[in-house]
């Protein structure tokens, strides 16, 4: 028993020494970026750590520290999640449960002593450890995956709604004022959410054979009464609609950018749902009674979050390219280079057809929140939306170096463009009266002119290798 334990304890130290080496960084090199972040979270805490932070009973994160801290854990907390399910393969822990067990008790220890090291920085400015804990275990909630042991049919059915439920969660805590709710919470509500969220992480990353044998539910699936299949089947047909211009080429859209009329769906649920958020927290935070005219208001501000996740969401096909050789070899598209300018054909019309949905509802909410007149805010919601066009290209730049042509890059530079560029610029064009502003959507999309039509020849030179479905 005890020589059990000694190496169930050895193997887990084996396992946990791979996130601190080389190889780590090296499939990973966005945690290195994510690192350099936390050490400037660290050196911003430890400059305002003398500020008073708490007012009144509520505990308050400085701008400065909250934004970037939400960022870098969200981006540790996907690095490591990655490297995870790059050692846990499906034949791999069919055939090595000592492996399987050794992975899973190494990130359980690996996100245990993360987790205590990320909330130094809003420790240090007086913040509840308990409550820190909160907020972090709600990131692994939303950033551990278990799709990618699932069969192919199934993740391909779960894949949209999981990435939406992460981007909305994501820009949900990336607001101060949610942080700060958190941070407040009494002890026992930030206990109970540490929980929960833990206990659904360890469900997540659990790993067991009979994953890979579908369950009878899953095979059998339980079919509407007949009356309500023509209209069910109409509504589908409808609601996924596609102009006749649209390039068919099946690429990974979470967001299901490609229909005009699923993304109007998605912009308006999305923009309601965010505002009502909005009043709760207000409601239970301030004690500031719902009202019309307070959701009128906070309209504008959700509808912005929807063009940053339509700028995450349709550049989705760039970081997962599995299906890349498939759509490649049994497509009608002769060379390489034909099949890279598709996708990017592709990536532009589905970027000017969400975002100018987006873009549309945002001048349209501005002016029914009495922000501005409503040309001057549909003038600006276009042109915020094709900012938000010519940023959603930026990823792109990955591609020109082969070695900085991974998944976590373009991730971490998706949303670093997402989180800084396009909502300072979406503030800017909003909010700001300067007369240059007007520059920013033609300067935006000059800048990416070059990439839309010299990264696909570079694109093309290199290995498309058959990935996971990570």
């Amino acid at each position: 028993m005890k020589s059990h334990s000694s190496r169930t304890i050895r193997d887990c130290l084996t396992a946990a020494k791979l996130y601190v080496s080389p190889v780590f960084i090296r499939e990973n090199p966005a945690f290195l970026i994510s690192a350099l972040y936390y050490v400037l979270t660290l050196g911003i805490a430890l400059t305002i750590r003398h500020r008073h932070a708490w007012h009144d009973g509520h505990y308050a994160i400085p701008a400065s520290l909250g934004f970037i801290w939400w960022f870098v854990i969200s981006s540790a907390v996907l690095a490591t999640n990655i490297h995870y399910w790059r050692q846990i393969r499906p034949t791999t822990t069919y055939l090595l449960p000592r492996l399987q067990k050794a992975e899973y008790h190494a990130i359980h220890l690996v996100t245990a002593c993360l987790l205590l090291l990320l909330a130094l920085p809003p420790v240090l400015t007086g913040a509840p450890l308990l409550n820190c804990l909160a907020i972090e275990a709600i990131a692994l909630m939303l950033w551990t995956d278990p799709g990618s042991l699932e069969r192919a049919s199934l993740l391909s059915a779960r894949r949209a709604p999981r990435t939406l439920v992460k981007l909305i969660g994501f820009f949900v805590l990336l607001v101060p004022k949610w942080q700060n709710a958190l941070f407040s919470a009494p002890w026992f509500v930030a206990l109970a959410i540490c929980l929960l969220c833990l206990t659904m992480v360890m469900h997540a990353l659990r790993v067991t054979n009979d994953k890979y044998t579908p369950t009878p539910s899953q095979i059998v699936r339980r079919k509407p009464p007949g009356f309500l299949k023509a209209p069910l089947r109409s509504l589908g047909t409808f609601i996924k609609w596609q102009p006749s211009w649209m390039v068919r080429l099946p690429l990974t859209d979470p967001i299901l950018s490609g229909f005009p009329i699923a993304t109007a769906i998605l912009v308006v649920v999305m923009s309601l749902s965010l505002s009502g958020m909005a009043e709760l927290i207000s409601w239970l935070s301030d004690g500031a009674v719902p009202s019309v005219a307070a959701f009128r208001h906070h309209l504008a501000p959700s509808t912005r979050h929807s063009l940053l996740i339509i700028a995450i969401g349709v550049s989705a096909w760039m970081r997962q390219r599995g299906d890349w050789p498939f759509l490649f070899t049994l497509g009608p598209y002769g060379e390489k280079l034909a099949f890279a300018r598709t996708a990017f054909r592709l990536h532009l019309q589905r970027a000017l057809q969400a975002e100018l949905i987006a873009g549309t509802f945002l001048g349209t909410m501005s002016w029914i929140g009495g922000e501005k007149p409503f040309v001057s805010a549909l003038i600006s919601g276009l042109s915020s939306a094709l900012m938000v066009v010519g940023f959603s290209f930026t990823p792109a730049i990955a591609f020109l170096i082969s070695r900085l042509n991974r998944p976590s890059i373009i991730s971490l530079v998706t949303v670093t463009v997402a989180i800084f560029g396009v909502q300072l610029t979406t503030n800017l064009m909003m909010e700001s009266q300067v007369w240059w502003r007007w520059l920013l959507p033609p300067a935006v999309l000059l800048l990416a002119a070059p990439i839309y039509h010299l990264i696909p020849g570079r694109l093309a030179k290199q290995d498309w290798p058959i990935e996971p479905l990570r």
